[in-house]
């Protein structure tokens, strides 16, 4: 499903019929931020739209690029992400509906700043 939007010439939510009307303000595409009152509608399918995966697969043999990561930017997220996978400590398990393991304390006890909330309203 996709949602369009139509030209509202009305200036009243309501139709002839007492039908509410969905619309919304929608910028025009220019640099002012002016709008003009659409109507919104859902529609199945627009004809000679293409879909998704078909956008994809024309832009990649067309050349553009710009839905697609570049090669240096995958190599930079995997040198950041690769040693993380390789060693990363243990999970501690804990509690279900606790604020997390005894352990996870010592992260912040040289602020000393964190008090765990209770459902009542005080802290621990």
């Amino acid at each position: 499903m996709r949602l369009g939007s139509a030209k509202n010439d009305g200036d009243d939510e309501q139709t002839g019929g007492g039908e509410r009307q969905r619309a919304a303000r929608v910028k025009r595409p220019v640099k002012e931020f002016v709008g003009d009152q659409r109507e919104l509608y859902m529609v199945e399918e627009l004809v000679g739209a293409q879909s998704p995966y078909e956008r994809l697969l024309s832009d990649a043999m067309s050349g553009d690029g710009a839905l697609f990561t570049r090669w240096d930017a995958i190599e930079a997220a995997w040198r950041a992400v690769d040693p993380v996978l390789k060693s990363h400590p243990r999970a501690i398990p804990y509690k279900r509906g606790t604020w997390g393991p005894k352990e996870a304390d010592a992260l912040i006890a040289a602020d000393g700043r964190w008090h765990n909330p209770r459902t009542d309203g005080t802290t621990a």
